[in-house]
Formats: C-alpha cells, structure tokens, sequence
C-alpha cells in the first residue's frame, strides 16, 4: 500500500471544508520533522481521521521515535479508530458542560503581554520545499476548489501580492517547459464562447493593472 498517497488524500480533503462537529487539529507535516504551527501546516481532522492521520506517519517514517511515541500515545487511550473517536467525543462533551471561572483582567492582561511582540517570519528555503515536496502530484478534489475560490472571491489584493502574482506568471510564460505543457493540455480542445470570454476579459484585466502600476 502507498501510505503516503493515502496520507495526501487525508489531507487534502481535510484542506477547505468546514466541520461543524468536534475536531482536532493535525501538524500536516509533524512538528519533529520541522513542521511549524503556521496556519498552512494545520488541518482540522476527526478524531477516526487524526488517528488513521497518526498510523500512516508511522508506516511512512517507521524510523521516527517521535511520530511513534504520539500514535502509542492515541493507542493507549484506545485501541482503533472507531473507540478512539467515541471516547474522544465523550471527553471533549464532558469537557464542554465544565464552567470554566473567568479570567481575571490580570491575566488577560498576561497572556496578551506574553502574545504582544511576537511575529511569525517568512518561510524559509527549506520549509517551502517541504511543503511543495508534500503536494507534489496531489490534487484538490472539485469541492475543495470550488471552497477555495468562493473564499477567495471579492477579497481585495494588495499590490505587493498582484506584483508577486505577475512576476510568477512571467516567469512561467518564458518557460518552454511550461510553453509546452501547456500547448500539450489545450492541444485539440475546442472552447466555448464563454470561456474564451471569461480569458479575454482576464487578459484585459492583467494590462490593465500593469498599465495602472507603470503609470508614475
């Protein structure tokens, strides 16, 4: 069996959906293997999920003490993920009818002063690779691309993020891989007149925003 394979499509199906019921939240790439708590790092998975999430790293990485130590962990509190999610579910419910007294303003004022100050860097080099080595040849499920876009949809860009977007554009049209790859994809496909709308309007839309940005 191709665990990793398994473990993209876990993780891409947890990527864009929104679950009403309880979670828990998942290191895509565990914390001992580099991964960071950088929102693109974390999934919301059920608890049947985190814990068939936490056997395939296993059977992935069967070297790694840390990754074995935490599915040992979930195995003892119970065996399979069925019983794991049930207990989970009654411990989180059994959590939830606690009332938890109020913080006091002293410490609120606490944990925003330990908070305040602190900024999360920019990826570097070798973490970006890592997660580009980790979706490599996955694909988004229609569902999930459809979340994303209606996501995306209306949210202004700055214009730090539309120059980012240019620059990559550019640089893939003067690659003759790309070039190629894209003539082999559109090879002998024919567009309705919609499509070749919706591109024209693109197309127009892109000088238009360069036309604006070399405008002094």
């Amino acid at each position: 069996m191709d665990y990793a394979a398994v473990y993209k499509r876990l993780m891409h199906r947890a990527c864009g959906r929104c679950l009403a019921d309880y979670t828990e939240t998942h290191h895509v790439l565990p914390r001992c293997m580099g991964g960071s708590d950088e929102p693109e790092n974390l999934v919301e998975l059920t608890p049947e999920e985190h814990y068939v999430a936490h056997q395939l790293l296993v059977k992935m990485y069967p070297g790694n003490r840390a990754l074995a130590f935490a599915a040992m962990f979930m195995a003892k509190q119970c065996t399979g993920n069925k019983p794991y999610g049930w207990l989970r579910r009654r411990a989180a419910s059994a959590a939830l009818g606690r009332k938890m007294p109020p913080r006091s303003a002293e410490h609120r004022a606490k944990i925003s002063a330990l908070k305040k100050g602190k900024k999360r860097g920019p990826r570097t080099t070798e973490w970006s690779a890592k997660i580009i080595a980790a979706n490599t040849g996955s694909r988004r499920s229609a569902e999930t691309r459809a979340k994303q876009s209606s996501a995306a949809r209306g949210k202004p860009k700055s214009p730090e993020h539309l120059a980012k977007i240019d620059a990559i554009l550019k640089a893939r049209a003067q690659s003759p891989e790309w070039r190629e790859k894209m003539a082999a994809a559109h090879r002998g496909k024919k567009h309705s007149p919609e499509h070749r709308a919706a591109v024209a309007a693109a197309v127009l839309e892109i000088w238009r925003r360069r036309r604006e940005q070399a405008t002094p």
